[in-house]
């Protein structure tokens, strides 16, 4: 009996000091899990790896497709230089219409200066005629100045007129009336505003000229018919009637600008080169032609 209680006591104090070993044990692994530093790496692995995507991705696909049709429009167009040039007889209706409003009367200023240097001769010849002139003489000084005067007012007149019309501005309200953007309305759109662009720079042109012929004789017809001391106010008149021809006008060389710009698509460059001959083999000098597009 007493080694029966013995074992029974040894069984128990074995047990006792198993179970803190045992214990111990089993918590050492969970403690990993229970730390959040996990946690962040792969929030932080994520972010890393979310950035080089977003570096090389493609490229959307309306862009590709607009510059597809950008691409077929060009080569569509080759032949039509009005849609070609840049920038475009409407563009520069566009970009001028406001201009014309805004500088006004100044836009003639060489015509209108002429104009004013002939009107202040005539009235600076009137009554200052030769002593010794006879009566046919003073008839004809008085006729001449009155010319004088009612040609540089002509002139003047003239000038407020045709810039009243505004050129640009009428014919660019014309032109937003035709709508569509297929190549046939485009290029009704940029002809009607070149025609828009001609027309008042070749009516500038020949007015220059008879503005010059008209102002210059006006004012030359005056010198010789008084005293000397006054035929400085003539002189002055027939010079300032060269100024429209020296000065360009606006419209002139808008036109002349977008003819300028309208040949520089299709102009060919030529150079000297040497290439090998097809029979010999020898380098023979050449000319060679390249088209700018």
């Amino acid at each position: 009996m007493k080694n029966f209680l013995r074992n029974q006591l040894l069984v128990l104090i074995c047990t006792s000091l198993s179970l803190p070993a045992f214990s111990q044990t089993a918590a050492t692994p969970a403690a990993p899990a229970a730390q959040p530093v996990p946690v962040q790496k792969v929030k932080e692995n994520h972010t890393e790896s979310s950035k080089p995507e977003a570096k090389t991705e493609s490229p959307k696909a309306p862009d590709r497709d607009r510059l597809k049709n950008s691409e077929s429009h060009l080569f569509s167009s080759l032949d039509y230089p009005e849609l070609q040039v840049v920038p475009r007889a409407s563009d520069r209706l566009a970009m001028e219409s406001p201009l014309e409003k805004d500088l006004g009367l100044s836009m003639f200023w060489p015509f209108q200066l002429s104009a004013l240097m002939t009107v202040g001769t005539g009235f600076m010849m009137k009554g200052r005629l030769k002593e010794d002139a006879t009566e046919q003489e003073r008839k004809d000084a008085d006729f001449a100045a009155n010319a004088a005067v009612g040609i540089g007012a002509a002139w003047i007149g003239l000038t407020y007129y045709l810039l009243s019309t505004e050129p640009y501005g009428s014919e660019l309200s014309k032109i937003k009336k035709y709508k569509g953007n297929d190549k046939r309305t485009d290029l009704l759109r940029e002809r009607i505003a070149e025609e828009a662009l001609q027309k008042p720079a070749e009516l500038i042109r020949t007015l220059t000229w008879i503005s010059f012929a008209t102002n210059f004789g006006a004012t030359v017809n005056l010198i010789d018919r008084s005293t000397k001391d006054n035929n400085l106010y003539p002189a002055l008149g027939a010079v300032a009637a060269f100024l429209p021809l020296i000065f360009k006008n606006r419209y002139i060389e808008n036109y002349e600008k977008h003819l300028e710009y309208k040949r520089k698509i299709y102009s060919p460059i030529v150079s000297t080169t040497f290439y090998p001959d097809k029979f010999t083999g020898a380098l023979t000098p050449g000319l060679l032609m390249t088209w700018n597009f």
